[in-house]
C-alpha cells in the first residue's frame, strides 16, 4: 500500500503497480478496486465538497492518491485510467464516487461494475460492501469516526490510510468472491472479466440486463432470468398483499353496512385492475339485449355485474338503472358472503389479475 501527496509521486506509486499497463489483447477490460473519500461538512455548509482521496486496488497493490495534495494537477495515469472505458472500477455504489472525480475534476469517468448490482442479481438482500463481504467471511471494520473524518488533511493517519486501502481492496475482493460461488464453475462457466463485464456500466440489475443482454455469458444470462422470476414474485407478492387488504376493507364495510354497495362495487373494480394491461375483473353490463341505462319491454331496467375473474355473476332489475345496479351489488356481496371464504377469494383473485 502507498499513499501519494504529489502528483510525481503518484505516477510512480501508480505505475509501480502496473496501473499503467493493459491487458495482453488491449481488449479485455481491466479491473481496478476504486473508492473515493471526501471531507464531510459539519458547519452548515450546501453541497459537497471535492473528492480529496482516490483509492485504487488490484491484485499487485493498494495506492491511495491524496488529490486534496495536488490540488488543480491530477496524476496523468490516474486520468486515463479514468478515461479508458476497458478499465473498470469496482466498487459499491461506485458510479456516484466516479461522477464526483468526473464533475469536480473534469476527469472522464466511463467505465464501472457496482458490486452492490451483482449482489443483487443474486439474491442478497443486504448488499453494501461491508454486508457483502461479510457473508464471504470477511468482517470488515468501517468505524463512524474514520469514515467522518478530515481526509483533506496531509498527511493522513493510520487509522484514515487503512481504511482508504481496504475500502478498495474490499470491493475487488468481494467481486472475485462472488464470482468464485456464482461464474467459474460448471459447464457455463466463464472468465472473472467476461462475467463482470455483464454488470458493467449498471447501477441496477435491471439497467445491466438492459445494457449488456446481447454479450452475456451464459451463466450469467441464467442468473438473469432467476433474478427477474424472483422480483416478479416478490413484487406480485406485494400487490397483492397491499391490495387484499384494501378489498376485503370494502367488503367487510358493506357487510357492516357502513358503505354503499354500488360505490363499493366501483372500489373493488380499481382494487382488481392488473397493474400491467389495466384489465378489470369488476365489470357492470347489460342485464338483456337493451344498453344498461334503457329499460327493456316491461320497462325494467336489468343490470348484470361480473364479480371476479371465475364466473361470479350477480344480476340486478329495478324501475331505475340505479336501482337496477344497487340490486345487482347487493347479490354480489352476498354471493362472496355464501362462498364462506372471501378472504382466499380475494386474493386468488389478485393473483390472477395480477398476470393479465
Amino acid at each position: 500500500m502507498r499513499v501519494a501527496y504529489d502528483v510525481d509521486d503518484a505516477e510512480r506509486a501508480l505505475r509501480d503497480a502496473g496501473f499503467d499497463e493493459r491487458p495482453g489483447d488491449g481488449d479485455e477490460p481491466s479491473l481496478v478496486g476504486f473508492d473515493v473519500e471526501t471531507r464531510p461538512n459539519f458547519t452548515g455548509k450546501t453541497g459537497k465538497n471535492p473528492p480529496a482521496l482516490v483509492q485504487v486496488a488490484n491484485a499487485r497493490a493498494a495506492v491511495l492518491v491524496h488529490l486534496a495534495s495536488m490540488r488543480p494537477s491530477v496524476p496523468p495515469t490516474l486520468r486515463a485510467m479514468c478515461a479508458d472505458a476497458r478499465t473498470l472500477f469496482v466498487g459499491t455504489g461506485v458510479a456516484v464516487d466516479m461522477k464526483d472525480v468526473e464533475t469536480w475534476l473534469g476527469v472522464k469517468c466511463d467505465g464501472f461494475v457496482d458490486t452492490g448490482v451483482v449482489a443483487r442479481t443474486y439474491g442478497h438482500k443486504r448488499f453494501g460492501l461491508k454486508a457483502t463481504s461479510a457473508y464471504y467471511g470477511y468482517a470488515a471494520d468501517k468505524p463512524k469516526s474514520t469514515q467522518t473524518s478530515n481526509w483533506e488533511k496531509a498527511p493522513l493517519d493510520e487509522k484514515q490510510i487503512t481504511y482508504g486501502a481496504e475500502d478498495a481492496a474490499l470491493g475487488l475482493w468481494v467481486l472475485k468472491a462472488m464470482y468464485a460461488e456464482h461464474g467459474g464453475g460448471g459447464a457455463d462457466g466463464c472468465g472473472l472479466n467476461a462475467w463482470a463485464e455483464a454488470f458493467a456500466g449498471a447501477t441496477t440489475p435491471e439497467e445491466a440486463w438492459r445494457k449488456n443482454k446481447d454479450n452475456m455469458p451464459e451463466v450469467v444470462v441464467k442468473a438473469f432470468k432467476k433474478f427477474r422470476e424472483v422480483e416478479k414474485a416478490e413484487s406480485r407478492e406485494v400487490w397483492v398483499t397491499k391490495k387484499h387488504k384494501k378489498a376485503l376493507g370494502v367488503i367487510e364495510r358493506v357487510w357492516a353496512g357502513a358503505s354503499h354497495p354500488v360505490q363499493a362495487a366501483h372500489a373493488l373494480a380499481d382494487l382488481l385492475r392488473s397493474p400491467k394491461s389495466g384489465k378489470r375483473a369488476v365489470a357492470w353490463s347489460p342485464g338483456g339485449k337493451t344498453e344498461p341505462k334503457s329499460p327493456e319491454a316491461d320497462g325494467m331496467f336489468r343490470v348484470r355485474l361480473k364479480f371476479g375473474s371465475r364466473g361470479m355473476e350477480s344480476n340486478g332489475q329495478g324501475l331505475s338503472f340505479k336501482a337496477a345496479k344497487l340490486e345487482a351489488a347487493k347479490n354480489a356481496f352476498d354471493a362472496i358472503r355464501a362462498s364462506g371464504d372471501s378472504s382466499t377469494w380475494l386474493k386468488d383473485e389478485l393473483e390472477l389479475v395480477f398476470d393479465k
